[in-house]
């Protein structure tokens, strides 16, 4: 893989220590960005219990009603998970960490949720994944 350099004759327009630090800059953002921090052991589980915390602060008591609290849940899990699938797999790792009586609206509110999501995930993955070639020719 060659390395991308600066744009030819821009150096000419803007002066050659200028383009060297543009072409600089940009290079240590994009080592930052492809920097990760390792997970440690047990890091997902941290994950599941600090959203099961979550929940259970915003979630644990009923509102409004099983259906419009869970929309209010699938609204705000759409804030904090973007990707469906992976709503749908913190979601079931919430449900293992959800234990005792008052976590039983909550466990109610979360079922309903991943009621709601697994279907519309396959629906969603089944089309692009299981599909034959098109011929986009015609």
């Amino acid at each position: 893989m060659s390395r991308v350099g600066p744009v030819r004759g821009a150096s000419s327009l803007l002066g050659q220590s200028h383009v060297a630090g543009i072409d600089s800059v940009d290079r240590e953002h994009f080592e930052q960005m492809l920097r990760v921090d390792p997970v440690k052991p047990g890091g997902a589980d941290d994950a599941a219990d600090r959203l099961a915390q979550l929940l259970e602060e915003r979630f644990g008591k009923p509102r409004d009603g099983l259906e419009q609290d869970r929309q209010a849940m699938h609204d705000y899990l759409r804030q904090l998970i973007v990707l469906p699938k992976t709503r749908e797999t913190a979601l079931i790792e919430v449900l293992g960490k959800l234990e005792g009586e008052k976590a039983g609206y909550l466990n109610e509110l979360v079922n309903a949720e991943l009621q709601y999501l697994i279907p519309r995930n396959a629906l969603l993955i089944t089309p692009a994944t299981h599909s034959p070639n098109l011929d986009l020719e015609q």
